[in-house]
Formats: structure tokens, sequence, C-alpha cells
């Protein structure tokens, strides 16, 4: 038994009579404190009467490896480091680079384990390395469900329509919130960490200076065109703190949130709830507990809940949610249906990257990506229904709004920024049967530029010394997104 709800057990093995410690492998939920799966391993592992043993890997070959997401992903994984030491908990490091290439690493942990946790994800990387490692560890495997409110295995399957997924939801919440208000698991009483033997020398994120971070991330064979951002500082001590302003203001929210222009108009958090910097039960609980009233709190924590969490459900059910054969079948047929249609408006490649087209509007929302690492919500839909009009064929398109997602943001290759994409592509006879879209919506820029201080933001925008970035063939962003084969 692990004693959690949050925990799925993926696989049972013999127990190892020579485990060592209880292994828990962070594969994205990058914090320490208020960690379900941090919890639900050390609560078994004191049950074992065994340490716990934290381990996050780098390697350097995951797709859109860059200096950018290297970067935020090491400053996370050192601050969680620290903080888990402080616990009495000791969390080891391996950073792939050359001279320094070890595969396999949570196998060979895991020879000594007694079970193995870890986090849980619907998209990308970790689903997939999830389930290989499963098949294969050799001890008993358990999925924490760690970024979600409510884990969407008690969410009924089948579910059609974010109506039903509310209300469904909905009659879930405060039994979860109140499960995962904030909980620390003591350490067993007389255990220390661990210190034994390990089967590999670990890198000591933990000592490291910020200087050391940007010099480590600098020396792996990543993509270092795509440059880290000051933006969004990997930081959960800075992710609180924005937490804590978005609880003070959350009423402005309904009015601001529609504004690229206005700072902070909306709350900044998704790269922080991406990589687990913060989670779903934190914020909840920091807006619940404001002094803003529901109603003026209900629009920012439907889109949180709702709407968030509609698209983790999605992505479980559908797994290649990123994927060109993944949209609706309406949509699908409409786009086909124009295929043939002439395209006067498509873009070299390379000025889609740089937002160099000739619509300034366009072009500060994917400069504000190629920048920050972040593009405001709202100006994602605007962006997003442009691209089928700027490139030859709907699959172009979307792999491109994929590609472009997923390569420069820090919210990217998550379910909710694909249900982004999504949104941008869906049928909805918009106003009328057009070229290209058929009755797929385009949106127009006209009510952005009504907004007070809008035109002067995409000025500056415009205005930007944008860096220069590596631009691929477009076979490289296709095989991703929209291959047959996938």
């Amino acid at each position: 038994m692990t004693g959690s709800r949050r925990v799925t057990t993926l696989v049972t093995r013999e127990a190892n009579p020579d485990a060592r410690f209880v292994l828990a492998w962070v594969q994205q939920t990058l914090r320490a404190d208020n960690n379900p799966l941090i919890e639900a391993a050390l609560a078994h592992a004191n049950r074992r009467g065994l340490p716990l043993l934290i381990y996050h890997g780098l390697r350097q070959d995951y797709p859109h490896a860059s200096a950018r997401l290297h970067r935020y992903i090491l400053g996370l994984s050192a601050e969680m480091s620290r903080a888990l030491n402080q616990r009495g908990i000791r969390c080891i490091h391996y950073v792939e680079r050359p001279g320094h290439q070890v595969r396999g690493l949570v196998y060979r942990l895991a020879q000594h384990a007694e079970a193995v946790f870890t986090d849980e994800h619907f998209a990308f990387v970790p689903r997939d390395q999830l389930a290989a490692f499963a098949q294969h560890s050799p001890c008993s495997v358990h999925a924490v469900d760690t970024s979600r409110l409510v884990p969407t295995r008690y969410i009924p399957e089948g579910i059609k329509s974010t109506r039903g997924f509310r209300a469904a939801h909905q009659a879930l919440r405060a039994d979860w919130l109140a499960e995962t208000m904030t909980v620390c698991t003591p350490v067993r009483v007389g255990e220390s960490p661990y210190h034994g033997a390990l089967p590999f020398t670990p890198d000591a994120l933990e000592c490291a200076t910020e200087s050391e971070l940007d010099q480590l991330t600098a020396c792996c064979p990543i993509d270092q065109t795509v440059r880290p951002t000051p933006t969004h500082p990997p930081s959960r001590a800075i992710a609180l703190d924005r937490l804590n302003y978005l609880a003070q203001h959350v009423h402005k929210y309904p009015s601001t949130r529609n504004n690229p222009a206005i700072s902070l108009g909306t709350s900044e958090l998704s790269p922080y709830l991406h990589f687990g910097a913060v989670g779903p039960s934190e914020v909840v609980k920091a807006i619940q507990d404001g002094p803003s009233s529901t109603s003026e709190q209900w629009k920012f924590l439907d889109e949180m809940l709702t709407w968030r969490e509609w698209a983790h459900y999605l992505c479980k059910e559908r797994p290649l949610l990123s994927h060109f054969s993944s949209i609706a079948r309406a949509t699908l047929d409409t786009l086909d249906r124009h295929r043939e249609d002439v395209r006067t408006e498509r873009q070299p490649l390379d000025a889609l990257v740089h937002g160099c087209t000739p619509d300034p509007v366009w072009n500060a929302a994917q400069r504000q990506w190629l920048e920050t690492g972040w593009m405001h919500n709202n100006l994602r839909m605007y962006w997003g229904t442009q691209l089928l009009r700027f490139t030859e064929s709907p699959e172009h398109a979307w792999a491109l709004g994929c590609y472009l997602n997923d390569r420069f943001s820090l919210d990217g290759r998550d379910p909710a920024t694909y249900m982004n994409l999504h949104w941008c592509m869906q049928y909805a006879k918009w106003p009328r049967e057009q070229p290209i879209y058929g009755f797929v919506q385009r949106r127009s820029s006209s009510s952005l530029l009504k907004r007070p201080g809008f035109r002067e933001w995409v000025a500056q925008a415009n205005a930007l010394n944008i860096s220069r970035v590596r631009v691929p063939e477009w076979d490289e962003i296709l095989t991703l997104y929209a291959s047959e084969t996938r």
C-alpha cells in the first residue's frame, strides 16, 4: 500500500530484501515542499524503515533541448535540492555533457531501491519514458499525480465537453483541496539522509552558484541560440511572490487578462506550473484565502481548474494531442476542402521564426516568445489563428504552431498549450466559409488594437533587436507533429 489516493501503482515486483532506499525519481515537478511525489515517497520510506533518495537527471538530447530550457530546469532543480537538504533528504543529480554521459541511471538506482515513485505527466518526454521505465524496472513503480488538483483518474471517462468536465470536476474540488493542503511529511525519527554507495558520481547542483549553472548550461551541446530569459526566473520563491500578488489582485483579472500591454494583467504562472515550481492546490488555496470575493475569483479559478485540467484530461484520453491527426474531424474536413486555395500571404520559415512578417501584431507575439519564453494567452489566440494564412497547408500550420510553442515557450510541451492550439483550429463557422480557412475561425487584430496601450506595446516589441536563432528545415517540423507514421 502506498497510502495516498494520488498514487497509481504501475507495476508490482517482489521486494528487494537488500534494498538501500526508496527512490523518488523527479521528472518535472521541481519543488521540495508540498510536492505530492516527495510526500508519498517519504511516507512509504518511513513505513519501510528506509531512507528516501531523490534523483533528477537532465539529458542533452530531449526534443528542443536549448539553453533556455536547460537553464530553467537546472535553476529549479538546484533550488529543490537545497530545500530538500534542509528537510534532511538527499537529492542527487546527473547532467549530461561532453565527457559526462552515462545512460540508464534511473535503472541502476532502481536495482538498489525498495520501490520507485515518480511524477505522472501526460505529454512529451515524461509520458513516454515513464511507460518504458515501468516495463523494465527491477522494482515496483508508483506514479504520483502532481500536476492537477483533482487526479485525472478520478474523473469519469468519455466526457466530451468542457461543460461536462466542469460539472464532474467541481463536484470533487473541495475534497481534493482539503486533502492537499500544506503537507510536510517528517523524516522518520533517527533516519539520516542516504549517503551510501551510488552507481555514479552525482553533480552537486545544490552547491552551484548562478554563474556555475550558467557555465554548466553553456558547455552542453544543445541549442545555444535559444537563450535563457530573465523575465521568469527559475525560482519557487519568485513563483510564490507572483502568486501572492495575484491573490491580492485577482479581482482585476477579468478586466485585465485580455490586454497584453498591462503589466501583470495575467498571473504569468504557467511556466512555474509546467515545471512544478508551484502546485495547483497552492494556487487555489492562495486565491481562496485572499481578499477577493468568490465571484471575483471565479474567472481565474475556472481557467485554472476547468480549462487547464480539461486539457490534461484530454491529453490522457488522447495521447497524441500534439499531432495533426488529433484535430477534430469537422476541422480536418473543412480545411481539406480548401487545401488547394491560393495562399498569397505565405511567409518564409525564417520570417515566421523571427517575427518578421507583414503583420506587426503577429510579429509582436512571436518576438515576445522568442525573447522572453512566454506569450500572453489572449495574444496566443490571435497568433495561432494566423498560421493557416502564412503556411502552405493545414499540416504546415499545425506543425509550425506546435514547434514554435515547444521550442521557445517555457510552458510549451504541455497539455494546456496544445489545447490552446486546438482552440485556434476549431470549427466555428466564423462568420462564414472563407478561403483557406473554410469554417475554421479567423481572428482579427482590430479588437486587440483598441485596447489601451496595445499599439505602443506592439511598436516596442517590433523595435526589439531580436536574437537570431537556428532555423530548421520544414521536414524536421512536419516529422514531429504531422508525420503519418506517428
